[in-house]
C-alpha cells in the first residue's frame, strides 16, 4: 500500500545510521526515496508554479524529509550522498503544520532575519596536539553566497573572534559559524569552537562547550558548517 511503502521509508531511515554500511544498504535507501518521490511529488508535479515548495504533512507523513526525495534513481557501485540528485535542488522547500498557521505566520521579506557569519582563517593556529588546522579555503566565499539573499555581516579572518561572537548572540540574527571545532571526548564540557585570536587576547580562541552552556543566545538557527 502506499502508507506501507512510505512507512517503509521512516523505518530506514531511522535505522540507516546502525545498519551496515554498504553499497547494498546506500541502494536500498536510495530506492525508497524516489518511490517516496514518484508517490508524493511526480504525479502532481505539473501542476507547481514557481521553485517555492511548501509541504503541509499529516500523520506519518510528517516525518518524511521531502528535501531528500531523489528525483532519478542512480545506478552506483560506490556510496556518494553528495551527488544524489535530492529533491531540494529544485525547490525550496520549507514545512507548516496547517493552511491556517502558514497563512497567520506569512513573512514578510523586511522581517526576515540577518545573518551573521564567521569565517576564521586558521593559516597560524594550532590544534591542542600542536598540529596545523586545516585551512578552509571557501568558508568566507560560502557565506558571502548567503548574503547575496539575506541582509547581514561577514566578520572573517582577524575579526571572526569570540569577542565579535559574544557580541551578536542576542540580536536576533541567524548565526552562521563557517568553522573548525575540536572534540574532547574524555573530559565533559571541554570540546570547542575554533575562532581567530583577538588581539587583545592572543591565546583565546577556543570558545569551550561549558561557555556556550552559560550564554543566552537570542537567534532562530544556528547553523554549525
Amino acid at each position: 500500500t502506499l502508507f506501507g511503502k512510505l512507512i517503509e521509508l521512516k523505518e530506514q531511515l531511522i535505522s540507516q545510521s546502525t545498519e551496515e554500511d554498504n553499497i547494498g544498504n546506500y541502494n536500498k535507501m536510495n530506492q525508497l526515496s524516489f518511490n517516496a518521490y514518484n508517490l508524493l511529488i511526480q504525479p502532481i508535479e505539473k501542476y507547481f508554479e514557481g521553485k517555492q515548495l511548501i509541504v503541509i504533512p499529516d500523520n506519518e507523513i510528517s516525518y518524511l524529509p521531502f528535501d531528500a526525495f531523489l528525483t532519478s534513481l542512480p545506478k552506483k557501485k560506490s556510496r556518494n550522498y553528495a551527488d544524489l540528485a535530492y529533491l531540494i535542488r529544485d525547490y525550496s522547500i520549507s514545512y507548516s503544520y496547517s493552511t491556517n498557521t502558514l497563512v497567520d505566520n506569512k513573512y514578510i521579506s523586511k522581517n526576515w532575519p540577518r545573518v551573521i557569519g564567521f569565517a576564521p582563517d586558521y593559516s597560524n593556529i594550532s590544534t591542542t596536539n600542536n598540529e596545523k588546522f586545516k585551512i578552509l579555503k571557501s568558508n568566507n566565499k560560502e557565506i558571502k553566497r548567503i548574503l547575496d539573499n539575506f541582509a547581514g555581516t561577514l566578520y572573517s579572518a582577524d575579526q571572526a573572534t569570540i569577542s565579535n561572537f559574544k557580541s551578536n548572540i542576542n540580536k536576533g540574527a541567524i548565526l552562521h559559524l563557517a568553522m573548525h571545532s575540536e572534540l574532547d571526548t574524555l573530559k565533559s564540557g571541554s570540546s570547542s569552537l575554533i575562532f581567530n585570536p583577538d588581539i587583545k587576547h592572543s591565546g583565546k580562541y577556543r570558545l569551550y562547550n561549558y561557555e556556550i552552556g552559560q550564554m543566552n543566545i537570542n537567534s532562530p538557527m544556528v547553523v554549525l558548517s
